[in-house]
């Protein structure tokens, strides 16, 4: 929603009051900023906690920012204004203000945030961006809630013949999957898979060796999940693996870095879409 904020300034700004109490909403709005004419700047502030409070809606003549760690999918109101705290850094990142550029550097360490480049070739020095564009893509589905995932850092995530994430994938309270997904170095004639972007499923879980005996005993179904014109679906003893059909081709031609991390983010949830289906399409139980 478009709307005119050319009031936010803080020449403007008359008064600022913390964790403010007002009768007509329930809770307390972290920062209230007022302006003239009576006009009011709302911020809420979230890093892990997700109650957005859709009550502060309710305020007379005020703007309403919710700032988080990632984009919600969801706003409490249609008019309310979605900051990131990446978006806070890319902003004021560049100032000559040494007092900011410190308060960016600070950001920057808490959030543990990367200056992630767009990929434009699959030289070894762009390969620690692809590493970096994964984590962000998980980070971003697990904020989003759209399933529930976790990722794990127990395990041994980067690989001698790849380089990428563990995570758990939850179906419900009983069943689960663990995926690796990464960027798979083999070249196909030693691992029947092509370099680049891949899920893998491996041995040590009996889910996934549930995944691998039904697939490679009903092809028809493995075609109907990972239809052959998308995927590479390759199935082992006991492990899957699934990689994007020319992947190369399509990821290096996205213009900027957002793009590349959502073409992994929605192949990574494309991915899940499957595991579930397939969950639920034999009723797994082991």
């Amino acid at each position: 929603m478009n709307r005119d904020l050319s009031y936010l300034s803080s020449d403007n700004c008359l008064n600022i009051d913390r964790e403010f109490y007002i009768k007509e909403v329930s809770g307390r709005p972290d920062l209230k900023f007022d302006f003239p004419n009576d006009r009011k700047f709302i911020l809420e502030v979230k890093v892990g906690n997700k109650d957005h409070h859709p009550g502060y809606s309710g305020i007379e003549k005020a703007d309403i920012a919710l700032l988080t760690i990632n984009k919600v999918k969801v706003l409490p109101d249609p008019a309310w204004i979605n900051i990131t705290w990446k978006e806070i850094y890319d902003h004021i990142r560049e100032t000559n203000n040494d007092l900011i550029k410190g308060f960016a550097v600070f950001l920057k360490g808490v959030f543990f945030m990367k200056d992630i480049q767009r990929v434009d070739s699959f030289e070894i020095r762009n390969l620690v961006y692809l590493n970096w564009m994964i984590e962000a893509a998980l980070f971003e589905i697990h904020n989003e809630d759209t399933y529930t995932i976790k990722q794990l850092s127990g395990l041994k995530n980067f690989l001698e013949d790849g380089s990428g994430y563990y995570f758990e994938f939850k179906i419900n309270e009983k069943h689960y999957f663990q995926p690796w997904i990464g960027i798979n170095y083999n070249v196909e004639v030693e691992s029947g898979n092509p370099f680049g972007l891949m899920l893998w499923l491996n041995e040590y879980h009996g889910m996934h060796r549930e995944m691998a005996r039904r697939l490679s005993s009903q092809p028809d179904f493995k075609n109907e999940i990972f239809p052959p014109s998308e995927y590479h679906c390759n199935i082992g003893k006991d492990i899957v693996t699934v990689m994007p059909i020319k992947w190369q081709e399509s990821f290096l031609c996205l213009r900027n870095k957002n793009e590349q991390i959502k073409y992994i983010k929605d192949f990574t949830l494309q991915c899940l879409y499957k595991l579930k289906y397939f969950h639920d399409a034999i009723k797994v139980i082991h």
